[in-house]
């Protein structure tokens, strides 16, 4: 992969380190916070897109079901 370059790390552990970030998730307490982003808006476009499908593979449901949850979440 482009942009990706393969280093050794510690007690043969795989590494892998990209030449630029573009976005950091992390974990705090029981929650995924975005604690860096440097997107563009197509970037956040097609995240979301990947998001929504993960979301409704996880759950059995159907895209737009998925799209209808989360609108009602913000709703709330």
């Amino acid at each position: 992969m482009q942009g990706m370059q393969y280093d050794e790390g510690y007690d043969d552990e795989q590494q892998f380190i990209r030449d630029s970030v573009r976005l950091i998730v992390e974990e705090q307490e029981d929650s995924l916070v975005l604690t860096y982003a440097d997107l563009e808006p197509h970037h956040v476009y097609d995240l979301t897109i990947m998001f929504i499908g993960r979301l409704a593979d996880m759950t059995g449901q159907t895209y737009n079901q998925v799209c209808n949850d989360l609108k009602e979440i913000g709703e709330e």
